[in-house]
């Protein structure tokens, strides 16, 4: 499964492992080219470990920026600035519920919109690949084994302006050791979903999980 260009969304439950998906990735990426990971959720000296742990190196071409403000003109301008003084082909953003610094659980529709947007004009702009993670509500049960494009509903944006959206779903973490075989899941285990193209992609991860 590749990334495209463009604005590209990755969905899943909260917990459930976007963070350490896109450290992975991210890492991945800056092997050939400049990459820059925004984190609203951990500090850069522990994501610069937990890189080590599971790759053995951080790329020197992958910058870490854990300190900037939340979502608004200020960090739009501190982002474009960078785009505009760095070469960075990929940006990632970890996690985009984080947008109301008084309370990031109850964040009004409006704001995500406008994040999406904004985001999307960066995209466009600088013609680069911009990647965030974002929480989705509804949980799989057992007659629907994988998240879907409406479970994105914190922002009609997210559907019709991305280019990409995916969706991870890790059987172990909802519980199931078995699969419909009865032949063991690995707890390592993730399905990665490309909701917007039909594609599927099973993987087994080789990297420590963080929420």
């Amino acid at each position: 499964m590749k990334l495209q260009n463009g604005l590209i969304a990755i969905g899943g439950l909260e917990g459930e492992g976007k963070s350490s998906v896109c450290l992975k990735l991210a890492n991945d990426l800056a092997k050939t080219e400049n990459v820059l990971l925004i984190s609203y959720q951990q500090y850069k000296e522990k994501l610069e470990r937990l890189i080590e742990n599971f790759d053995g190196s951080m790329s020197e071409n992958l910058l870490i920026y854990t300190d900037f403000e939340y979502f608004g003109v200020g960090a739009f301008v501190e982002l474009m600035q960078l785009l505009e003084s760095n070469p960075i082909s990929t940006v990632f953003i970890d996690n985009s519920d984080f947008l109301n610094k008084y309370d990031p659980w109850d964040t009004a529709y409006g704001d995500v919109d406008e994040f999406v947007n904004a985001m999307a004009f960066l995209a466009s702009h600088f013609n680069i690949r911009l990647v965030f993670t974002v929480n989705i509500a509804q949980k799989t049960t057992i007659t629907r084994k994988h998240p879907m494009l409406k479970d994105f509903n914190s922002s009609r944006h997210i559907a019709n302006k991305c280019d990409q959206v995916l969706s991870i779903y890790r059987p172990f973490y909802y519980g199931f050791t078995e699969d419909a075989n009865g032949e063991p899941i690995n707890k390592n285990q993730i399905d990665i979903y490309d909701l917007k193209n039909k594609h599927h992609k099973t993987l087994v991860s080789p990297f420590q999980w963080i929420s």
